[in-house]
């Protein structure tokens, strides 16, 4: 606990498969983070994204990561993913 007496909370980033974000999640994670940068080692295509979020979405909450990209890209993957 912290001073003020609020939990730290924990994200989780580069999840890439849905065992990863599982034992994430089970392990207490409080965020996970997609990395939607394509030079990224941990990149992830957006429909992937979509199937692990779409199976985790109840447990946990999610964000999205991007480097150098415009708005609309950016919106359009928080939409479909």
């Amino acid at each position: 606990m912290r001073a003020n007496n609020q939990r730290v909370r924990v994200k989780i980033c580069g999840i890439r498969n849905l065992a990863n974000a599982k034992a994430a999640v089970t392990a207490g994670a409080d965020f996970l983070g997609f990395n939607f940068a394509p030079t990224s080692k941990r990149y992830i295509i957006p429909i992937a994204a979509k199937k692990i979020i779409e199976v985790i979405k109840d447990d946990v909450q999610v964000v999205g990561v991007f480097q150098n990209e415009i708005l609309e890209k950016v919106n359009e993957i928080g939409r479909n993913a």
